[in-house]
């Protein structure tokens, strides 16, 4: 279900498999029993992330050639779909200024995190060869965890702030 709760506390998106096709769609579930179907098309919508004011969600999809990130205004829904990434994405989290969008993607030969800056459009490669997935930003945005080794992994936090600032002062990819 990959449950994702907005900012009240009121309701939660989560992806919910459809019985007939195997697609799975974007739903939006309110704790007055109300639902919102988000996406809804015959393809794999999976786990998303919202933006911290709740008006945007990106998930991975195989709308195109390859599992890659996708945009939705959740309160338009389908029709507003966009492609994010053209390569392989998977597992995004939105960092909590809105500027940023962790992901593990495997386009390299093995999985590694990216970041994509929203304003900019531009990806950056932020771990090389650590079979690194499932980012996930601290509340603060200074510190991005991960698990870093493969299946039996370890834990790992970086100083992403500091790592952003630091690697990339001359360059315009990574850059606020």
């Amino acid at each position: 279900a990959y449950p994702e709760w907005f900012a009240d506390g009121r309701r939660i998106l989560v992806t919910r498999k459809r019985a007939k096709t195997h697609g799975h769609d974007l739903v939006v579930l309110g704790d007055d029993e109300s639902v919102k179907v988000i996406t809804d098309s015959p393809h794999y919508d999976g786990k998303p992330t919202l933006s911290p004011d709740g008006r945007r969600a990106v998930f991975p999809s195989n709308r195109g050639r390859v599992i890659s990130l996708w945009q939705v205004d959740v309160a338009v829904g389908e029709s507003s779909a966009t492609q994010l990434t053209q390569q392989e994405g998977r597992a995004p989290d939105w960092s909590p200024d809105g500027r940023w969008i962790a992901f593990q993607s495997n386009r390299a030969g093995s999985y590694d995190i990216y970041l994509l800056n929203i304003a900019k459009s531009r990806e950056c490669r932020v771990t090389h060869g650590l079979e690194a997935t499932h980012p996930e930003w601290s509340a603060n945005g200074r510190w991005l965890y991960f698990t870093a080794g493969g299946p039996k992994g370890t834990l790992q936090r970086l100083d992403i702030a500091a790592w952003i600032k630091a690697t990339h002062t001359n360059s315009s990819n990574c850059r606020p």
